[in-house]
C-alpha cells in the first residue's frame, strides 16, 4: 500500500499518478500534534511505500518547524523497523539557501526546517543502508514547482512526481532537483 502524507498540489498530482495510494492529511490529520502522528501510524501500520509532501509556510514559526521537520522525522522513525517499506520525504530547493538579506521569520523557519530534514536525510541513511531490517529512506529536493506555495511558478508538478518515480525504481536515497 502507498501512503501519500499531505493534501497539496503535490500530494493531489501523487494521488492522480498511483489512484490506489491513500491520500491523508488535514482535517484528518493535525501534523503540529504528536498525537496525530502516532494516529496515523495506527491508521496505516504497514505501508510498502510512505510519500511525505507535508510543506507549510504559516506566520506560527512552531507550527512551521513542527510540520515541516519534526512531524516528517517523526513517522520516519516510526516507520523505520518496516523492511520492504521506502519512505520518501520531500524536502525543497530552499534547504540550499537558508537565509538571505530581508528574509522574513516565517520564511526562514520553513527554510530551516526544510534544509534540517534534507540533512536529516543524508544522515539517517548511514543507519538504514547497511541494516536489512530497515526502510530504504529517501529525501527529494524539489525545485520550485507550480503550487500555492510558488504562486504556480516554477516547474510542471508532473516533473516532482516523475521525480517520485525515479526515486522508487532506482531506490536513490538523496535527489536535488534544483537548478
Amino acid at each position: 500500500m502507498m501512503l501519500v502524507i499531505g493534501k497539496g498540489h503535490l500530494a493531489r498530482a501523487l494521488h492522480r499518478q498511483w489512484p490506489d495510494s491513500s491520500l491523508v492529511g488535514r482535517p484528518e490529520y493535525d501534523f503540529s500534534l504528536q498525537s496525530a502522528c502516532d494516529q496515523l501510524v495506527a491508521d496505516h501500520p504497514d505501508p510498502t511505500v510512505i510519500i511525505n509532501t507535508l510543506g507549510c509556510i504559516t506566520n506560527d514559526i512552531w507550527q512551521n518547524l513542527t510540520v515541516n521537520l519534526l512531524a516528517p522525522v517523526y513517522i520516519t522513525a516510526k516507520y523505520m523497523h518496516l523492511a520492504d517499506c521506502h519512505i520518501i520525504n520531500i524536502s525543497s530547493a530552499s534547504s540550499w539557501w537558508p537565509s538571505h538579506p530581508d528574509l522574513d521569520i516565517m520564511r526562514f523557519s520553513y527554510n530551516m526546517a526544510k534544509e534540517s530534514l534534507s540533512q536529516f536525510g543524508r544522515h539517517i541513511n548511514r543507519i538504514t543502508i547497511d541494516k536489512p531490517s530497515s526502510a530504504t529512506v529517501s529525501t527529494i529536493e524539489p525545485g520550485k514547482f507550480q503550487s500555492p506555495m510558488s504562486n504556480f511558478t516554477g516547474f510542471d508538478v508532473d516533473h516532482i512526481v516523475s521525480c517520485v518515480q525515479l526515486v522508487l525504481e532506482k531506490k536513490i536515497h538523496h535527489l536535488s532537483c534544483v537548478k
